[in-house]
């Protein structure tokens, strides 16, 4: 059985799940990954990603739970992990590991460490610097995870 949600639908979903019940509501966490595993992984992609651009780095909740579905849920990325990093940067929190996480799993650490090159040489500004040296901090306690996590 399918869902029929669409991106803004997945979005929407997400950002007021966080709003009324916070980020680190089990129940609700797993109500929502259980929908999205059954919603068109383009769209979920999507949806997830646009939390982030819609959002503003204050509103650490839509974040964290963005943050967390994507990197529980996989949904194969339609974009590559430069063009991804570009589009969260502008509004990235910096506590939010499962970004790099899932970008790493994804497209594997040397990819996405090139990405995060291009775009340290590309992109000027205090904010987006302090982000790509966070994503840097994040991706080396990635490869520290042990398996059990």
């Amino acid at each position: 059985m399918t869902t029929t949600w669409d991106r803004n639908v997945v979005a929407e979903r997400v950002a007021s799940a966080a709003e009324r019940y916070g980020c680190d509501n089990p129940q609700q966490r797993k109500q929502l990954e259980f929908s999205l595993l059954r919603t068109d992984p383009v769209e979920v992609f999507f949806g997830l990603l646009n939390v982030f651009a819609q959002t503003l780095p204050e509103e650490f909740a839509k974040h964290q739970l963005a943050g967390e579905l994507l990197y529980l849920v996989k949904p194969k990325p339609q974009l590559t992990a430069y063009e991804i990093l570009r589009a969260v940067l502008p509004t990235y929190e910096q506590s939010i590991e499962e970004i790099p996480w899932y970008l790493i799993s994804e497209f594997g650490e040397e990819a996405f460490l090139a990405a995060l090159d291009d775009l340290s040489n590309e992109l000027s500004g205090r904010h987006k610097q302090e982000c790509i040296r966070t994503m840097r901090f994040w991706s080396r306690r990635y490869r520290a995870k042990p398996a059990s996590e």
